[in-house]
């Protein structure tokens, strides 16, 4: 059977599943940290993917990538960095982990970090750089949209929603302002919380669980719906690997 993005062999073959303390009650069974902070850096992200998402704005970023552009000219995606550079600080899953009770916080941080340290396999393996705000982007929405929908994403796609994503920060100005900090703040939440939908629906698969299943869907669409303020069911991944809002 063919793998779904963000579901890569080496990850799977690595034991990371959600074992019985990763649960996916655990981590829906209330409205805790799995949820994006309504931070700037958030905030400017979700505008550039929205404000480029429209079917007119998918069609032409697609008619870009296939028409090589004039000589002269240079590409919009090869004069911004869409990239930061890792540190330790882990601020923005400290966020996140801060918003369930005392007594759980310490292992919903531990976690949410075991969860980010895999996505650099990952990344590999889906041939996207792995500190990338444009993989991240995609992480995200590919991930929440899979869950919502219950359908597969083919991982030879996942680097045309990245160059996307990447197309779309390169052509919002306000992107190239954005801080190391912020790039990595917003990087650890985005990648966290798409490999976690991801990988509950994997495991709901092989063990269905109807109210974990509609707890993903609205965990997913919250995700959805909170990034690009938008109903869900208008976001969609066409055919050829690209994410439009109808």
């Amino acid at each position: 059977m063919r793998k779904t993005a963000l579901l890569p062999a080496l990850l799977l073959a690595g034991g990371l599943f959600l074992t019985p303390a990763m649960a996916p009650a655990y981590w829906m069974s209330s409205d805790t940290g799995m949820s994006l902070s309504i931070g700037a850096g958030n905030y400017l992200l979700s505008q550039a993917v929205l404000d480029s998402s429209s079917p007119a704005k998918t069609q032409e970023s697609r008619r870009q990538r296939t028409t090589p552009p004039p000589a002269a000219n240079t590409s919009n995606t090869a004069s911004i960095n869409t990239r930061f550079t890792p540190t330790r600080r882990g601020r923005g899953l400290d966020e996140m982990a801060a918003r369930y009770p005392a007594a759980e916080r310490a292992e919903a941080r531990r976690k949410m970090q075991q969860l980010y340290d895999h996505w650099p396999q990952m990344a590999q393996q889906l041939g996207v750089p792995a500190n990338d705000m444009g993989s991240a982007l995609a992480a995200y929405l590919v991930g929440s949209w899979m869950a919502y929908r219950d359908v597969d994403y083919p991982d030879a796609q996942f680097k045309l929603a990245t160059e996307q994503m990447r197309h779309v920060l390169a052509e919002f100005p306000d992107f190239a302002g954005m801080s190391n900090a912020d790039r990595q703040y917003s990087h650890e939440q985005l990648v966290t919380l798409g490999i976690l939908v991801a990988l509950t629906r994997h495991e709901l698969k092989q063990s269905p669980n109807r109210q974990v299943q509609a707890q993903l869907r609205q965990l997913a669409g919250r995700n959805l719906r909170q990034f690009l303020n938008v109903d869900p069911d208008r976001v969609h991944f066409r055919a050829d690997g690209l994410m439009e809002i109808r």
